[in-house]
């Protein structure tokens, strides 16, 4: 992922969840991109454009495999802003998040993508 963001004209941050932080800080000098061991998502969701993560919420662009070249990455990282069906599913979510208790909700949306849970 930190292949395709490199060069991108955006702030990209990082979660490494405690594991490589270092080394990945040193491979990726670039004045974009900020590695942390740990993010809070929440506080930065509502200043961000496009999140990328290697497991989803059903809301964006799945590349289908575990290893995507940083190609396809940057594609549709320019897709998510340039449609705006994409932004209109994320205030769906934003909103189904907002009425009901987010821990739970969070839950069963995580249910459902892994598919436990009827759809």
């Amino acid at each position: 992922m930190l292949e395709a963001a490199k060069d991108m004209d955006a702030p990209v941050i990082v979660a490494a969840g405690g594991r490589g932080t270092e080394v990945l800080s040193a491979r990726y000098p670039q004045p974009n991109i900020v590695i942390r061991d740990v993010v809070d998502f929440a506080s930065e969701l509502d200043f961000t454009d496009v999140f990328i993560t290697n497991g989803g919420f059903g809301v964006g662009i799945s590349l289908k495999t575990e290893r995507p070249k940083p190609r396809r990455i940057a594609q549709a990282v320019q897709e998510i802003p340039s449609n705006a069906a994409w932004r209109t599913r994320a205030q769906q979510m934003r909103d189904h998040f907002a009425a009901g208790d987010p821990a739970a909700v969070a839950a069963a949306v995580v249910e459902k993508a892994a598919g436990l849970a009827p759809g």
